[in-house]
């Protein structure tokens, strides 16, 4: 995939109306970046809260913490921002089962944003010692260009989330890649129980019992990203939800469990413009699994979805066999979605382009289709050459354009 994405991601999340009209640029976080706080620039990759001159990751953590400055990292009295440059930030100190931030995962418990150059350059790794970050109390927090890797929760089984642990903030994931995180029960790369929202992200061979690449039990948005290639060794090897979850232009692939491969379903289920590819479904939630402009293959089984949960349609899904309930007019089952194998179609993720001639082309709904795809490519576009652009079902959009970056540096909000 295109790295040069993943620094214009936020950027192309603006609609062309918009930047004509120059309208100012929203952040995607809630107010608590309003207040003034201390923009943190970390001037050493050791992991060290030590008096030595410089400003760890750690120590620009704890300072922004206490509000107070801690050896070289300085703090303001409102949410800091910590700016992150190129190398890899290893934790190096064994983790002593506290919250204080003085030992193993970074405890985040204030309002704070991470900011990294690109998931490529900026790496914190947890080095299997413990999870990476830890976000615990009523906080907002962004974690913005980085790659997360190596966390491992391993504490006895308490808790999860071996790559980012969320227990009741409001936690923002954006251009990141959380990939090789473990967690000895749930949650691989991420445990969520606040509000989360992934947006152009990549969750990559991450391990857990429940939930290898993510487990949510209570609120969690997905927009342009993709699962990839997690396990869990019960359920939900992409996704196990136990709450409210929302999947707009994400794939799911490669994803392994006993039990709901690409999704674990005990809550409520809402895919848009998504894209599974040989790793099923297994929903039992009451309130069920929603699908719209969806496309789901399984070229390794008869089966995308299981369970006896309920499955809706809402209308122009795909699938190549016959059992997610697809019962809508518009609806395509026992049809071959003609996919070419995953990778780079530009965007910050991989993706699987249709091939010339897929019934996916210009078959989704008319009215409901979101303005980009997957890649951040405009929807939509006329695929199938008829005169009348519609969007095609899936994460990606034939033919679609790239707007132009905007040139601006990140917003220090």
């Amino acid at each position: 995939m295109n790295t040069a994405k993943w620094l214009d991601g936020q950027s192309r999340q603006i609609v062309v109306a918009a930047v004509l009209a120059a309208v100012a640029v929203v952040p995607r976080s809630t107010q608590a970046f309003d207040a003034p706080g201390a923009t943190i620039q970390v001037t050493t990759t050791q992991d060290e809260l030590v008096l030595d001159g410089d400003c760890s990751l750690r120590e620009a953590v704890q300072a922004a913490n206490t509000d107070s400055p801690v050896d070289a990292c300085p703090a303001g009295s409102g949410p800091d921002t910590i700016l992150l440059a190129d190398g890899l930030y290893k934790l190096a100190i064994p983790g002593a089962g506290e919250n204080e931030n003085q030992s193993g995962d970074l405890d985040l418990s204030t309002d704070l944003r991470i900011v990294g150059s690109s998931p490529a350059a900026t790496i914190v790794g947890g080095a299997g010692l413990d999870r990476v970050f830890h976000i615990y109390g009523l906080v907002t927090v962004e974690l913005v260009r980085m790659t997360i890797q190596g966390g491992n929760a391993n504490d006895g089984g308490v808790y999860g989330g071996g790559g980012v642990l969320n227990q009741g903030g409001t936690l923002t994931l954006d251009a990141c890649i959380l990939k090789n995180n473990r967690a000895e029960r749930t949650g691989g790369g991420l445990d969520n129980s606040g509000n989360g929202l992934l947006v152009d992200t990549m969750l990559q061979g991450n391990q857990a019992s429940a939930g290898g690449g993510i487990f949510n039990d209570v609120t969690i948005i997905l927009r342009s990203a993709i699962l990839l290639n997690n396990h869990a060794t019960s359920t939900g090897g992409g996704l196990d939800n136990g709450n409210t979850a929302s999947l707009t232009n994400v794939t799911l692939t490669g994803n392994t469990a006993p039990s709901g491969e690409a999704i674990f379903n005990d809550g409520t289920l809402a895919l848009y413009n998504s894209t599974l590819v040989d790793n099923p479904i297994k929903n039992m939630g009451s309130n069920g699994a929603r699908f719209l402009n969806t496309l789901l293959y399984n070229s390794q089984g008869s089966e995308n979805c299981l369970g006896d949960g309920i499955y809706t349609s809402e209308g122009h899904n795909l699938e190549n066999w016959d059992t997610c309930n697809f019962k809508a007019a518009n609806d395509l089952t026992n049809v071959e979605p003609l996919l070419d194998d995953l990778q780079d179609n530009g965007g910050p993720t991989p993706t699987f382009a249709l091939q010339l001639g897929s019934p996916a082309i210009d078959a989704g709904d008319r009215i409901d289709c979101p303005d980009f795809d997957q890649r951040g490519a405009m929807r939509p576009e006329d695929g199938d050459g008829d005169g009348d652009p519609r969007c095609d079902i899936g994460a990606f959009e034939l033919g679609g354009i790239f707007p132009e970056p905007l040139l601006m540096p990140l917003l220090i909000r």
